[in-house]
């Protein structure tokens, strides 16, 4: 989803880079408040953006190309992460 929105708002905009950052809301289990955490956060510069075939390889390996902030870990799922800079 993140590469598709990518892909829009370059089509849609003439800006150079977009920085997207996707949430995931979730219950703290001490509070029992619903809250929201950054999971996923990246910086896509136009032409390294335009440069990629984005269907072909994995879409997480196209991630190694921009400045990005994501943790993964196959037990627990996504982490907290800050915003890229």
């Amino acid at each position: 989803i993140a590469y598709r929105l990518g892909k829009n708002l370059f089509h849609l905009l003439p800006v150079a880079d977009v920085l997207l950052n996707v949430y995931q809301r979730e219950v703290n289990t001490h509070s029992g408040v619903l809250e929201q955490k950054r999971i996923l956060s990246v910086l896509f510069d136009r032409q390294t953006f335009e440069a990629i075939d984005l269907a072909k390889g994995h879409p997480f390996d196209h991630l190694q190309s921009f400045k990005h902030e994501v943790k993964f870990v196959k037990t627990r799922g996504f982490g907290e992460v800050p915003e890229a800079q």
